[in-house]
């Protein structure tokens, strides 16, 4: 349930029927064989696998069943549609367009010469190669072995936020606090400096990329796999040069945190978006449903399709970031087919971090 002192609003854009594929249309879509729809698009796919198109593979990683396929090294995945959208960089709606006229389904009731199909260019596999490293999992499953929640992430989560203790040991949040050689011997002992480099852990100098105190954020997909992890510095900045707030290490993708609680949603659950993984756990703990955009900024489309079946809310800052943030995010489900209903934070407060500190119950 909402809290009463939030308003809730359904954002309406006069364009939606434009963004709108018929949901009969997607239905049909979502239910191809995504096996079939590879074979279609020229994949080379053998007893329900292949080369996953998006890193090197010794052996085929990507896996099909049904109307779904995973990557089971990269954790890429998803329907027919997203397929495509992967594939050639398509928006969602010409992704759509490419799906119909493969499988000679009539996308609206117009003449089929009406309807703009894009051409598909070759997929080049190199360039995906060179444009993102892999995720080092075992790097980063390593370094949230050998670290815990230190003293200065304790006041701020549980002492300055008002979060949820056990939230936060459920999401395996843990912080790096002082400049730890046991961690950076354990880990060079382990992978190696050059392994270390190339997921920047360590820097070229040889010292650990992580800025001490900070918060150790893992991410986790909807089956529970680690596919990220990012860090959140706690300390001051420097007068003599810039430490970024947040990090991703480890080669880490820009991901949706706390997806892995979709494993515990039916379709149509509420489901509330954050702008921020601080404001997520804040929601976490009144009890809400919650996933987190990294920011206003960072919108990481891959994971979305994978919300489209819930009843969405997003409670954005009160700031042109965070309108600008939902407006992106409105349009974007709702070529999914799905509307995404905004909540009005009162006034007073900037962000849902705020609203929850203020109004906690000691």
């Amino acid at each position: 349930m909402v809290d009463a002192k939030l308003r809730v609003f359904v954002i309406i854009f006069s364009n939606y029927s434009q963004l709108n594929i018929p949901q009969h249309i997607l239905r049909q879509l979502r239910d191809l064989s995504c096996e079939e729809t590879a074979k279609q698009l020229g994949m080379n796919v053998k007893r329900q696998m292949m080369s996953c198109p998006w890193h090197t593979d010794k052996k085929p990683s990507l896996g099909f069943k049904g109307n779904h396929w995973k990557c089971f090294s990269c954790d890429r995945g998803g329907d027919a549609i997203e397929l495509v959208r992967q594939l050639y960089s398509l928006s969602f709606i010409d992704a759509c367009s490419v799906l119909c006229e493969k499988f000679n389904i009539r996308l609206r009731d117009y003449p089929s010469d009406s309807i703009y199909i894009p051409k598909l260019k070759k997929i080049n596999k190199e360039n995906n190669l060179k444009e993102k490293e892999l995720f080092d999992r075992d790097v980063a499953q390593a370094i949230i072995d050998n670290t815990s929640l230190g003293l200065s992430a304790t006041r701020f989560l549980y002492g300055e936020r008002k979060l949820s203790s056990t939230i936060c040991e459920s999401l395996h949040i843990h912080s790096f606090e002082l400049e730890d050689t046991q961690l950076r011997t354990t880990l060079v002992k382990q992978f190696g400096l050059d392994r270390l480099k190339r997921c920047k852990v360590v820097n070229e100098r040889g010292y650990l990329n992580i800025n001490t105190p900070s918060l150790i954020i893992p991410y986790y997909d909807s089956y529970k796999h680690l596919i990220g992890l990012q860090t959140r510095y706690l300390g001051e900045q420097n007068k003599n040069y810039f430490i970024p707030r947040f990090k991703r290490i480890c080669n880490s993708n820009m991901r949706i945190f706390n997806m892995q609680i979709l494993s515990t949603l039916v379709p149509d659950s509420k489901l509330f978006i954050a702008e921020g993984i601080t404001d997520c756990v804040a929601m976490l703990t009144r009890g809400f449903n919650a996933i987190a955009i990294p920011s206003a900024s960072s919108i990481p489309t891959t994971d979305l399709t994978s919300l489209a079946k819930y009843d969405l809310y997003m409670i954005p800052d009160k700031d042109t970031s965070g309108q600008l943030a939902f407006e992106k995010l409105h349009r974007l489900f709702l070529r999914l087919d799905r509307r995404l209903k905004w909540i009005e934070l009162p006034s007073q407060y900037k962000d849902f971090a705020e609203y929850h500190m203020r109004n906690s119950v000691k």
